[in-house]
C-alpha cells in the first residue's frame, strides 16, 4: 500500500542540485523541505551570517526542544542569525503573510505529528505534517527540497535542489517530500539523528 504513487519499501533517489543564490531563489518567494543530518542549526546560521546586507529574508517553522535552556540556546543560534521564528501550531495565518512578503519559508517534515495525514517512510506509515503540501496549495508558490549535512570537523554543507513538481494533492505531495527526506537519509544513514519513535500512532 503507498500514498501519492510512492509505494511503501521504494527506494527514494536524487533531485539533482542548485546554488542557494539561485535567482529561482531571489526572485520569487519559496517553500524548502528541510532534513538534519548533523548540526542543522550551524548550518543555517553560517549561510545567514556570510551574507552581506539583508541577504535572503527567512522564516522557520519550528517546534522548540522540551528543555528551556535547549530551547533559549537554539532560539539564540536561529534569531542570531535574523531568522523569524515561529511555532508549529497557529502559524499558517503568518506563512501566507510572509510569502507574500516575500520571504522564504522553511518548513521541517522529520517529526512525528499525531495529527498529520499516514505517509509512506522507509517502507511504514508515518504520521507527517501536512501543513507545507497545504501551504504550497494556497500560495502556489515553488517548494525547493533543501539538505544539511556535516563534511568535517566543523564544516557543513547545505544543498539546495530544484523545486518539486506540484500536484495540488495534499497526500500526494506530502508523500513526495518525505520521498525526498528518505532518499537523503539512505545516503548517509549513519548521519541521521533521531530521539522518538517516527512511526509511533496516538
Amino acid at each position: 500500500r503507498g500514498v501519492g504513487g510512492v509505494k511503501q519499501g521504494e527506494v527514494c533517489g536524487d533531485h539533482g542540485a542548485l546554488r542557494w543564490d539561485a535567482p529561482l531563489i531571489k526572485t520569487a518567494a519559496a517553500r524548502l523541505t528541510v532534513g538534519r543530518l548533523g548540526a542543522l542549526d550551524h548550518g543555517l546560521d553560517a549561510e545567514a551570517r556570510r551574507r552581506p546586507g539583508p541577504g535572503i529574508p527567512t522564516t522557520v517553522i519550528a517546534k522548540p526542544p522540551a528543555s528551556p535552556a535547549v530551547a533559549a540556546l537554539i532560539r539564540g543560534l536561529r534569531e542570531g542569525g535574523g531568522l523569524e521564528l515561529l511555532p508549529p501550531r497557529g502559524s499558517m495565518g503568518r506563512v501566507m503573510e510572509a510569502l507574500a512578503e516575500g520571504r522564504v519559508v522553511i518548513f521541517f517534515l522529520d517529526q512525528r505529528h499525531n495529527q498529520g495525514v499516514l505517509t509512506p517512510f522507509f517502507g511504514r506509515d508515518a504520521l507527517t505534517a501536512p501543513s507545507l503540501a497545504i501551504a504550497a496549495a494556497r500560495a502556489g508558490v515553488p517548494v525547493f527540497p533543501v539538505w544539511q549535512r556535516r563534511v568535517g570537523i566543523g564544516a557543513h554543507s547545505v544543498r539546495l535542489y530544484p523545486p518539486f513538481e506540484l500536484s495540488g494533492d495534499i497526500h500526494r505531495d506530502t508523500a513526495a517530500f518525505l520521498c525526498f527526506v528518505e532518499g537523503r537519509i539512505r545516503e548517509e544513514a549513519h548521519a541521521w539523528l533521531w530521539l522518538h519513535d517516527r512511526w509511533r500512532r496516538p
